[in-house]
Order: C-alpha cells, then sequence, then structure tokens
C-alpha cells in the first residue's frame, strides 16, 4: 500500500493525501480556508495511484477536503499487527565484581517498569524502518520494542504493525532482522544503558549467546516456548494476542470492501456534505 493516494494540485504547488497535518498544508500552499469548507470539486485533483483511483471513484465533488483526507488515511493505515518475542539477559555489575553476575529472570520482574521505559525510551521507533530489508521496505508501518511479563517471566516483545500481508518468507526475513537488531544496533545500545537498583547496576539485553537465543512470531513462541497447544484460527480470525490484547486481523485482500469502509468511517467522522 503507497503512502499517499490523491494529490490536489494548488496551481504552484500541490498537497497529497493523506496529509500529515491538512489545515497547515493548504496554508503553506497560500489557501488559508479551512478545508472543512473546501469541497474536494473544487480543487483539481488526480489519484497517484491504483487505490487513490479506486477511492476517488466512490467519493463525491460535495464531499469535503477533511472527509476525503479521513479516507485516504484509513486505507493507508496498518491492516495487522505482528508480534515477536525472545528471551531477556539480566546481568548486574554489585560494584566488588569486575565481571557483572548474571541473575534469574524473577529479578528482572521486580523492576519490570523500571525497564519498560527505558526500553520505549531507547530507540526512534520511527527511523527504524528505514534500515529495514528492501524487499520490506514499504510494508512495515513501524516496529516497537517492549516487554511482556508472561506469568512469572519476563520476555522481550517486539510488535511490527504492517501496512501488507507477509508471506510466510517475508516474515521470516523480519525475524531475522530483528535478531540482528537485538544483537547489535538497537539492542547493544540498550545494553549499555545501565539502570541504578539497591543491588548495583542492572544491565538488560534482548540476546544473549546461547545457541538457543530466538526471536519466534507469537504463535511459534507460543507452541514452543510456553508450550501451548495452538488451534487453527477461525477464516477471518487470526490468533489471540496475550496479555488481554484483540485478536490480530488475518492477513487478507485490501478490495472493494475495505474502501467502503474506510469512506463509511470518514463520511460518519466528519460528514459527506460539511461546508
Amino acid at each position: 500500500m503507497a503512502d499517499k493516494l490523491i494529490r490536489l494540485n494548488l496551481g504552484d504547488s500541490y498537497v497529497d493525501l493523506p496529509a500529515d497535518d491538512l489545515a497547515t498544508d493548504l496554508k503553506a500552499a497560500g489557501i488559508d480556508l479551512p478545508p472543512r469548507h473546501i469541497k474536494l470539486g473544487e480543487v483539481e485533483h488526480f489519484p497517484l495511484n491504483d487505490e487513490g483511483r479506486e477511492l476517488l471513484a466512490k467519493c463525491r465533488p460535495s464531499d469535503s477536503l477533511v472527509t476525503t483526507d479521513l479516507a485516504c488515511s484509513l486505507m493507508v493505515a496498518p491492516t495487522e499487527t505482528l508480534n515477536f518475542y525472545c528471551p531477556m539477559l539480566v546481568q548486574c555489575y554489585d560494584g566488588e565484581d569486575e565481571d557483572p553476575i548474571e541473575l534469574g529472570n524473577n529479578y528482572l520482574a521486580l523492576h519490570e517498569e523500571e525497564v519498560r521505559a527505558a526500553v520505549l525510551g531507547m530507540v526512534d521507533y520511527n527511523a527504524v524502518t528505514d534500515h529495514l530489508p528492501g524487499e520490506l521496505q514499504g510494508k512495515i508501518a513501524s516496529i516497537r520494542w517492549d516487554i511482556a511479563k508472561i506469568g512469572d517471566e519476563i520476555y522481550g516483545k517486539i510488535t511490527a504493525e504492517i501496512r501488507a500481508p507477509l508471506t510466510a518468507a517475508e516474515q521470516e526475513k523480519l525475524a531475522g532482522w530483528i535478531y540482528n537488531q537485538n544483537e547489535g544496533a538497537h539492542g547493544d545500545g540498550f545494553e549499555q544503558l545501565l539502570m541504578d537498583t539497591d543491588d548495583g547496576e542492572l544491565c538488560v539485553s534482548f540476546w544473549n549467546s546461547s545457541p538457543d537465543c530466538y526471536v519466534l512470531p507469537e504463535d511459534e513462541f507460543r507452541a514452543q516456548v510456553l508450550g501451548e497447544q495452538i488451534e487453527e484460527p477461525v477464516e477471518g480470525q487470526g490468533l489471540g494476542g496475550m496479555e488481554g490484547m484483540p485478536p490480530t486481523r488475518s492477513p487478507g485482500s485490501r478490495g472493494t470492501a475495505i474502501y467502503a469502509t474506510a469512506y463509511a468511517t470518514a463520511s460518519k467522522k466528519c460528514g459527506l456534505n460539511t461546508i
């Protein structure tokens, strides 16, 4: 799915939809009128791709630019969330030994919130996707590192929001890329971020040198690590997420139905004829 679907031709400049900030973009192009007061039919426009062409076929000249922009935003929104899990290594520098002491995972659970805050502030997650393998570029909207407490254990949790369904080979490629990030790059930077505790400086890693170290998608993690029996999902449903997360949507066609749904949602929020 492309990032931009429709171009508004504004003479010497243009605005592509969905816009980051439609009102600001219009002002930069010399148009001070609020976008809710501008009808699509009053502005020269054309599609940038097949998705934009199909969406425009459902729009009406009387629709406001706000409605059209929202419909475009819904079109390019991620279609699915993929969760990957990995083990966590916990070490502590107690000030007495030069080498860190490896601690049990249950110790990490005592500092769950501290570790989570450090992880969430570790990476510019929007920039991470710039370093994805070429075949995954454009398919991944965002990737976020976090931790998850499952039972008494803390695991690394990496969530990818995707714009288009991934093949099995692409999902395996993504898991391998995350593994490499955990070993070096972002993971290495996090290892150097020491957290003060009453017992010393805590060092946490999403990777360890054991041959059993892994990065697994959620269904494989649940089956291989947690030992759960995974039932085949009902058609149209994904596996239920852990920690009370709703089921992820199974990959599917982004055909006519999704355009109708997006347009209906935009219409409900903004009104088809907001003038």
